[in-house]
Order: C-alpha cells, then structure tokens, then sequence
C-alpha cells in the first residue's frame, strides 16, 4: 500500500482543500472505549461500556506561506481549526484523507499550537511544528 507523505483536510462543502505535510513519528491511532468501572456489592468489578471513540494524531509541518498553492499554512490550518459552527456551512465537520489515501469524517479536538522550528515566523522559510487531534464523527 502507499503511503503519502502529507495528509488532506477538506471543509465540509469543499470551499478549503490543502495538503499537510505529515510527520510520521507524530501519527497515532488511538481507540478509546466509554465505560465505567465500579465495584458492585460483592467487590467485583462492574463495567459499564458505551462506544468507542477513534481518534487520529498528527504532527504537522507547516509554514506561513508556501509556493505550492495545493498545500496548506499556518492560516489555511487555523481557518478550518476556527470552524466551530455544525450548522453553518461550512459546519465544524472536515474531511480528512490520511497518508493511506484513506477518507475519514472528523472534528478537531484538544487545542492547537503552532510552535516555531526556526526563528523565521513569516514566509516560505518559516516551519512550524504542529501537533493536531481528530476525532471521527458518525455523519459527515
């Protein structure tokens, strides 16, 4: 199977589509179970369980401009992490294309930092280490 190295986010009605530059040693697949665990009158466990939740890790190398007008910037990543309205349109949910070329509905979570790797914050020579988190949502 082929692996891209970038990854693709796409607004819901396609107003925004750019390519990331993805850093492999920041992916993550992480499935997380809702559950409860208690102890029932015995001392034995009693474990609750609802969904499972997929989430994606990246880390993202970006820059404040590129000449490559297909891959996104700092800005272009801020715009769609700012989306925050699930009935506007665009709505809060993106289209993410992982490395495998693989499409997946999500929704950002958790904050996002763009911390700088040079001391460059403007231009093409600017790089900005960015980690993300997606969570997939049912309905796209």
């Amino acid at each position: 199977m082929a692996v891209n190295e970038y990854i693709t986010i796409c607004t819901s009605g396609s107003e925004l589509s750019k390519k990331f530059y993805a850093i492999l040693n920041g992916y993550t697949e992480i499935f997380q179970k809702a559950q409860t665990v208690e102890d029932n009158i015995e001392g034995d466990p009693l474990i609750t369980n609802g969904g499972i939740r997929f989430m994606i890790n990246y880390v993202l190398k970006l820059s404040a401009e590129m000449a490559d007008t297909s891959f996104g910037t700092k800005e272009d990543l801020k715009s769609m992490y700012l989306l925050n309205n699930p009935n506007a349109e665009p709505s809060d949910v993106l289209t993410l294309t992982d490395h495998y070329g693989v499409d997946h509905f999500v929704k950002f979570t958790g904050p996002l930092e763009m911390n700088p790797l040079t001391t460059m914050i403007d231009g093409e020579d600017s790089y900005f280490y960015t980690p993300i988190r997606f969570i997939e949502v049912i309905d796209g």
